[in-house]
């Protein structure tokens, strides 16, 4: 347990740059780490590198006070030098970005020092006196590289002049269309399980350095896959041959036929197909499809939408039915009648 949780710490030190949209996630998740009484804790050290990384990379401002209140708890506890010292790396990283705005806190933090004789403080007096004097520089984030250990997890990387720059990975077409085929007609299908295998091939052969990092870690956690699920078929996607983009368009025209593939399967998928679309890219399956495969999970207003796009191309009596009854369900009685009267 204590590995896997010191190699996320380890990728998400990676993904630092990346991760501004959701600090609101990864943020307490890794405070809640900082417990130098728990079972695991072993884990508070790399825990405060990681937030060190994330505040110098990413725009955590609005975390500041979470983050603050944290570690001077930490202060008030009996750590060791390498750990209290961890813990003024974290204010002294803070210090830089947030600027005059930590003024606020440097009273707390100075008492907390006193009242408990904190030693390892010199390097936070001299980036006091430098912030008094306004001659504190803060870090370009956009030119903050996070600082991972090599010996747990290998990436391929440059950084020339400040600047971390990832080269694509090749991908092996033919291993990842081995992963997405669907099990014969006739065979009872663990759809769970073949979307977790799926999801681990899609990583396996990302051409991302940074989602390769995280195959070790999704092996052993299935939740995990699940979750980069998204971004692992979208670095591929963008890879692939024609030919292969129109293998995963069948398999999806495959999936929609078959009876017993559960609802939670079809609104990833859905999802998947929303992000893309978000992003202005070409999905891998019609408006039809993904208005069938919204109706079989019972997301009546995604449904709603598909049909309406539906509608737009091919105004027949089925696609109108349709809409006058998910609008009915949907309570939108008024663009039901709406209907009719077009009809």
């Amino acid at each position: 347990m204590r590995k896997a949780t010191t190699s996320a710490l380890h990728v998400l030190q990676i993904l630092s740059p990346s991760l501004g949209a959701l600090l609101f996630f990864v943020v307490p998740r890794l405070l809640s780490l900082l417990n130098p009484a728990a079972a695991f804790s072993s884990v508070v050290e790399p825990a405060l590198e990681c937030i060190s990384s994330i505040v110098a990379a990413a725009n955590s401002n609005s975390y500041a006070l979470r983050i603050v209140n944290k570690l001077d708890y930490l202060l008030q506890c009996q750590l060791t030098e390498q750990l209290q010292a961890a813990v003024i790396d974290v204010l002294c990283t803070l210090m830089e970005q947030l600027q005059e705005e930590f003024v606020l806190f440097m009273p707390t933090i100075n008492a907390t020092i006193a009242k408990f004789g904190i030693v390892n403080h010199k390097r936070y007096e001299q980036y006091s006196a430098l912030l008094g004097a306004s001659m504190l520089i803060p870090k370009d984030r956009s030119r903050t590289l996070p600082r991972p250990r090599r010996d747990s997890i290998q990436v391929e990387a440059d950084a020339t002049q400040g600047s971390h720059i990832m080269h694509k990975l090749e991908i092996n077409e033919e291993m990842l269309r081995q992963g997405w085929e669907v099990p014969q007609r006739g065979f009872k299908v663990d759809w769970d399980d073949w979307m977790n295998k799926l999801s681990v091939e899609l990583i396996k052969q990302s051409p991302s350095p940074a989602l390769r990092a995280c195959l070790n870690l999704s092996l052993k956690c299935p939740k995990l896959s699940g979750e980069l699920f998204n971004a692992a078929f979208i670095s591929c996607w963008d890879e692939i041959s024609a030919e292969h983009r129109q293998d995963i368009a069948n398999m999806f025209q495959e999936i929609a036929q078959l009876p017993d593939v559960s609802a939670d399967i079809l609104k990833t998928i859905l999802r998947l197909a929303d992000l893309m679309e978000r992003n202005q890219q070409p999905t891998f399956a019609s408006i039809k499809l993904l208005g069938e495969y919204a109706d079989r999970c019972y997301s009546l207003a995604k449904e709603l939408r598909y049909r309406e796009a539906e509608w737009v191309d091919n105004k027949d009596n089925d696609t109108i039915e349709k809409l006058i009854v998910l609008n009915q369900n949907l309570d939108s009685d008024d663009s039901a009648i709406g209907m009719l009267n077009y009809v």
